[in-house]
C-alpha cells in the first residue's frame, strides 16, 4: 500500500514539474508573439 502511494506521489510531482516548465515556455512564446504584433502595428 505504501509503495502504491509513493508511486502516485512521485508521478504527481513529476507531472506538476513538467506542467510548470511547459507553462513557462508557453508564456514566453506568447509574450514574444505579442511583442512582434505590437512592433508590426507600430511600424505601419
Amino acid at each position: 500500500m505504501e509503495i502504491f502511494i509513493c508511486i502516485i506521489f512521485s508521478l504527481l510531482i513529476g507531472f506538476s514539474a513538467g506542467y510548470q516548465k511547459k507553462r513557462k515556455k508557453l508564456e514566453k512564446r506568447i509574450a514574444e508573439l505579442e511583442n512582434q504584433r505590437e512592433y508590426s502595428e507600430g511600424s505601419e
